[in-house]
C-alpha cells in the first residue's frame, strides 16, 4: 500500500488506497506529482481518465475437475436382525421336537452377537437353520453373520456364538486397494479409512466400472457401496 502518497485530481485528491481501488475495476482522474518520490511509474494518460484493468474473466479462470467417490463397507440391519430372531423364537415355541425343551436364542446388540444355546448339536443345528431362513427373508446378508465353533455349556449342553459382522477388516480393506490397483483403472484412487474404503475418481463411470470389479469378487463378507458424494 501507498498509504502515504497522495495523487491530485480535479476536485480531490487521492490517497495511494484510491489508486488500489481504481486498480480493482474502478476507474480514476488522476495526475502524476513529479515532486514526490514514488516506487511505481506516473500513468502515461497524464490528465486524462484511465480506466484500469480489471480481474480475470471467471471463463479464463483455471478450472479443477470435480471429483466424486463413494465407500465401500459392510454391516447388518440389527432392527432386522432382532426381527428375524423374534420370528424365529416363535417357531421354536410352536415347534412340536422342541416342546419342553431349555433352548435359548438372544440378540446382544451391543456385542453384535446372536447367541444360541441347546441340549445337543442336532437341537443348535435346527434352531440356526429356523434363524438363517428369518435373515434371508429379511434380506439380511448371510456372509455376515458367522457362525463360531460349538462350546460346551455345562453337562450336556452346548452353545454358539453367530457374530454379526459390521465394518471392514484391515484384510479385506487391504484386499480391496489392492484389486482395485491392479485393475490399473484410469484415476481412480482407493484409501483405507478406518473400517471402510473411500474410492475416487473424476469419472462416474470408472466410478461404476469399479464397483462391477469388486462385485465380481469373491469376499468373506457382503461389500456394500454408499455415501456416494
Amino acid at each position: 500500500m501507498i498509504a502515504s502518497r497522495e495523487w491530485e485530481t480535479g476536485p480531490k485528491r487521492f490517497t495511494g488506497d484510491s489508486l488500489h481501488e481504481a486498480e480493482r475495476g474502478g476507474s480514476a482522474f488522476f495526475m502524476y506529482n513529479p515532486k514526490e518520490r514514488c516506487p511505481r511509474p506516473p500513468c502515461p494518460l497524464h490528465g486524462f481518465r484511465a480506466r484500469m484493468a480489471g480481474p480475470r474473466p471467471r471463463d479464463e479462470r483455471v478450472r479443477m475437475a470435480k471429483t466424486e467417490s463413494f465407500d465401500v463397507t459392510t454391516g447388518v440391519d440389527l432392527m432386522e436382525v432382532e426381527n428375524a430372531v423374534n420370528q424365529a423364537q416363535k417357531e421354536i415355541g410352536q415347534r412340536y421336537d422342541f416342546k419342553g425343551l431349555k433352548v435359548l436364542m438372544e440378540l446382544k446388540k451391543a456385542d453384535h452377537l446372536v447367541n444360541l444355546e441347546a441340549p445337543d448339536d442336532m437341537k443348535l443345528n435346527a434352531m440356526w437353520e429356523m434363524l438363517l431362513g428369518k435373515l434371508v427373508r429379511r434380506q439380511v446378508p448371510v456372509k455376515n453373520c458367522q457362525r463360531g465353533l460349538v462350546q460346551k455349556a455345562g453337562g450336556d449342553r452346548v452353545r454358539q456364538e453367530i457374530k454379526l459382522v459390521s465394518g471392514l477388516d484391515i484384510e479385506t480393506c487391504r484386499k480391496i486397494v489392492k484389486i482395485i490397483k491392479e485393475a490399473k483403472l484410469k484415476k481412480v484412487q482407493a484409501a483405507i479409512e478406518a473400517d471402510k474404503v473411500r474410492v475416487s475418481s473424476p469419472s462416474r463411470d470408472e466410478l461404476q466400472d469399479t464397483i462391477a470389479l469388486l462385485k465380481g469378487q469373491e469376499f468373506e463378507v457382503d461389500l456394500q457401496f454408499g455415501n456416494y458424494r
